[in-house]
């Protein structure tokens, strides 16, 4: 759908600028009008049973050499050859048609390109985490035991090995004062060393390694 939007956007925006190339400029050429050209115009400008006619003056010139500009005057002319002057309305309709179909295709493609650029970047991240692993997010509570959650990852839960868990509960097992025997600063040592060869043999990846790891330095500040 978004990508239709953003289509229709586009095509909004081109549309204007043939409208207002077809229902402003168009008329200041000498050639007689495309016919179907001169319907739409009889449609938009004139009301039924008239023709759009179009007059073209002389050139409008600066100093009597330069040319800077040509007459135009725009009417509707009935079956009777009466005429009504229609140039101000003429110029206000394209203006106006221009302004509504280029400002609603940039708005509609500014909205498109939004829910597009949304939807490749879940895509690039849900692509990162199937290539990476479910994201697990662990939590610990005082003399409580360590809980993890899992994302699903391509419709599948991320499971954490048996042994990697029991790693984990070990390290984190304590972690609200001190081991007897030990100052803080040893079991802060000693708990990361373990971490550190879990990760080293295999046992837990690189995300969980840091994850863990920085909730042992936040107990520790604790």
């Amino acid at each position: 759908m978004s990508k239709l939007a953003l289509i229709v956007g586009i095509l909004l925006m081109i549309v204007a600028f043939v409208a207002l190339f077809g229902f402003f400029f168009y008329p200041m050429d000498d050639n007689s009008p495309d016919p179907r050209i001169a319907n739409v115009m009889d449609s938009v400008f004139c009301n039924p049973g008239e023709t759009y006619v179009r007059q073209l003056g002389g050139l409008v010139t600066g100093s009597g050499t330069v040319s800077m500009a040509r007459e135009l005057t725009l009417y509707c002319e009935d079956n009777e050859g009466q005429r009504r002057e229609v140039t101000g309305r003429s110029i206000a309709i394209s203006v106006v048609a221009f302004v509504v179909a280029f400002v609603g295709g940039l708005l509609l493609t500014i909205a498109a390109s939004f829910r597009l650029t949304a939807r490749w970047s879940r895509r690039l991240i849900s692509g990162a985490m199937a290539a990476g692993g479910p994201v697990r997010v662990y939590t610990n509570t005082p003399d409580g035991p360590v809980e993890y959650s899992t994302t699903v990852v391509d419709g599948k839960d991320g499971q954490i090995p048996p042994e990697a868990a029991d790693m984990i509960r070990q390290v984190m097992q304590g972690f609200q004062g001190t081991t007897p025997g030990l100052s803080r600063n040893d079991d802060l040592s000693s708990k990361l060393r373990q971490l550190e060869a879990a990760r080293h043999d295999g046992l837990i990846s690189q995300t969980e390694y840091d994850r863990v790891r920085q909730q042992i330095l936040d107990s520790m500040d604790d």
